[in-house]
């Protein structure tokens, strides 16, 4: 028909059209590409606590050498936070101090963490903060042996320098910078016995385990601090119970909460003797114990810390991580997008097709009004008969294709 040829030749020049302006703007030059700007912040020794300045150093001389990164100078963290009124001195190892930080250093991500020595190794944990998102983005947790001589980090410098020297935007070792909802406000409560290095030290880890999740706000410690102050509620009126650990999680109006306990198994000094971990996580929200595990009895520290990397690994695909996880990075399926440009397509088809089908029936029954013998004019009115009736069938088509478009769309969400 005419007008099917028509349209044919109209939409054959659009994508005429859009070929030849694609191929134009693919002659253009990329633009330079961004590189972000990065701040390092000295990593805090838990048992002070204090920066530890000779760890950031070797943070900062690895990130230099990195492409994927424009390193903010020493120099240039020490004069911003004396302008701004702020101790360049004062350890850094919350969310909230290193966002401050990022703030006034413009920085598009900053670097923070913890590096403890205890006994004969090095506890760390390194963050890294996308000031965008204000986010997490990537955190990680270890040990390294401490050495006897005159390099005793020696090992734990070429771990640092490994893991900042091989980070970048593109994914690489873990790094994660889309956006993604959350699912609740998490905090971690200790219950040790008593605040001892090695106590802190978990909780620390902890705390990052629950970063990597990337599923929940984390409440800092001196956020916990200050609540439980304003609310004059002392941890220890509360028994280790399921009621007990529900009712703090309700006045303290969290959706979850994941407490810590690190004991001596014969001794209640927490830094001397076999240690025992005691981890639990408790779905506030939902009224829930999600899971609680007790460690074996040991004196080496880091079979604990093997034990609790154990415990997160299995918890983080529970539903309540998993699941949250999933959620946030559900992306509609090719097929649902095919299927409704698919629908889409038949719809305008079948309009198009209706339309010429009700041009047809229109012109034959002018003839036939017009027709000058009885054969004509009944020749006539079945030709527009038939149009008519293929006007509704193209019609109801059309429709049907628009709502099964509508219908991929619908499901696919």
């Amino acid at each position: 028909m005419l007008i099917t040829q028509k349209f044919g030749t109209w939409l054959g020049a659009c994508i005429f059209w859009i070929a030849c302006v694609d191929r134009l703007e693919a002659r253009e030059p990329d633009p330079a590409p961004h590189t972000p700007s990065l701040a390092v912040l000295d990593p805090v020794d838990l048992g002070n606590p204090s920066k530890v300045a000779g760890f950031g150093d070797v943070l900062r001389s690895a990130a230099a050498g990195n492409r994927a990164w424009r390193l903010i100078p020493k120099d240039t963290l020490v004069t911003r936070f004396r302008e701004y009124r702020m101790d360049p001195a004062a350890p850094c190892r919350e969310f909230q101090c290193a966002f401050d930080a990022g703030n006034v250093l413009a920085a598009d991500f900053v670097v923070y963490g913890t590096v403890t020595p205890w006994r004969d190794m090095y506890a760390y944990t390194l963050n890294v903060l996308c000031m965008h998102t204000s986010r997490v983005v990537w955190s990680r947790a270890g040990e390294a042996p401490r050495k006897p001589g005159s390099a005793p980090a020696a090992a734990l410098e070429k771990i640092l320098a490994k893991l900042i020297g091989g980070l970048g935007l593109d994914g690489m070792d873990g790094m994660d910078v889309l956006p993604g909802p959350r699912h609740g406000l998490l905090t971690v409560v200790d219950f040790s016995p008593k605040a001892g290095t090695s106590g802190r030290i978990m909780v620390e880890r902890a705390t990052h385990h629950l970063y990597a999740s990337r599923n929940f706000d984390i409440m800092s410690q001196r956020e916990q601090e200050e609540l439980l102050s304003a609310l004059n509620m002392r941890k220890s009126v509360f028994a280790l119970t399921d009621s007990g650990i529900l009712a703090m999680g309700g006045k303290m109006d969290v959706t979850h909460l994941v407490y810590t306990r690190l004991a001596g198994a014969d001794s209640a000094d927490p830094d001397g003797g076999p240690l025992q971990l005691r981890l639990a996580l408790y779905d506030i929200a939902a009224g829930k114990k999600v899971r609680e595990w007790p460690s074996p009895p040991s004196a080496d520290l880091r079979k604990i810390m093997s034990f609790e990397d154990k415990f997160f690994a299995s918890l983080l695909k529970t539903p309540e991580f998993d699941g949250a996880r999933g959620a946030s990075t559900r992306r509609t399926p090719a097929w649902a997008w095919g299927g409704a440009g698919l629908g889409v397509a038949l719809t305008a088809a079948f309009g198009l097709m209706a339309w010429s089908a009700q041009l047809d029936a229109e012109r034959n029954y002018r003839q036939y009004r017009d027709a000058r013998s009885r054969e004509t004019a009944l020749a006539m009115e079945g030709r527009a008969t038939a149009d008519d009736r293929k006007t509704r069938i193209y019609g109801a088509l059309g429709a049907a294709s628009l709502a099964g478009a509508g219908a991929m769309v619908f499901f696919a969400f």
